[in-house]
């Protein structure tokens, strides 16, 4: 039997999203989620009782499209990040980000067990080195690296491949192959269980759960995500028959 670990990104973007995490964790469909530290909706609280629940928890590092903590910025994508980590200033500055980031969630009494980022900008260099120097430092214990298991099983754009391209030189022994990523934010339990029969080894499941609501849909909308069809794949009933079907079992 293979392992699925499923980690759900974006907790403390909006009460939505956090509310579809929540309702996946206590059903038992997660294996741990990561928390935008510098979201709008953080809620520790809630953050808390899901770890005491088993789930493990990450850094989803947030460098664009939400506020930093740690100074008045805000980077609206990855594009316009990529030309600004030239500058030495700025790599300090992602530095000081990246571990006010991390200080915050384990103050508030959370391990960080794994760390992730909003957009995948943590492959791209210098982010990828700052990342790996404060994983050491403070201990935690898994960096993702976005790479599919196969050609097959990624974002079909040019920064997609990209993505592929990075992540194929950032992996390593310990790294895992994901899915979700070519369907990121509309996958369903068809594309799971046809992505896990492609996959065949131990992989993580990057989810994207949320409650669908009119707020959540206009706060994001140019995501254009379908956060509905990702909660009603993990909350299928079929979900466990899928992971059996493909020799699967769901990773803690």
């Amino acid at each position: 039997m293979h392992r699925l670990y499923i980690n759900a990104d974006d907790f403390g973007l909006h009460p939505d999203i956090n509310a579809g995490i929540a309702r996946c964790a206590r059903a038992g469909r997660l294996s741990g989620f990561s928390i935008s530290a510098n979201g709008s909706a953080v809620d520790w609280d809630l953050a808390r009782e899901l770890q005491e629940l088993g789930m493990k928890v990450g850094l989803h590092l947030t460098l664009v499209g939400e506020p930093w903590l740690s100074q008045t910025k805000t980077i609206t994508k990855w594009p316009a990040l990529v030309p600004m980590l030239a500058l030495p200033s700025t790599r300090r500055a992602i530095e000081n980000e990246a571990a006010a980031q991390i200080q915050i969630i384990q103050k508030n009494k959370l391990r960080v067990d794994h760390i992730d980022s909003h957009q995948h900008v943590h492959v791209i260099e210098p982010i990828w080195t700052i990342v790996h120097n404060l994983a050491r430092q403070f201990r935690i214990d898994r960096i993702r690296v976005p790479w599919a298991p196969t050609p097959l099983l990624a974002k079909p754009t040019v920064a997609g491949r990209v993505l592929q391209l990075i992540s194929a030189s950032r992996r390593d022994d310990r790294s895992l192959p994901c899915i979700g990523l070519k369907f990121a934010g509309h996958n369903t339990i068809k594309i799971l269980e046809d992505e896990l029969r492609q996959a065949k080894r131990d992989v993580e499941l990057v989810a994207h759960p949320g409650d669908q609501t009119d707020a959540l849909s206009t706060h994001y909308a140019a995501w254009k995500f379908d956060w509905k069809s990702e909660t009603e794949m993990l909350m299928s009933d079929d979900f466990e028959r899928v992971l059996d079907r493909c020799g699967y079992l769901l990773g803690r």
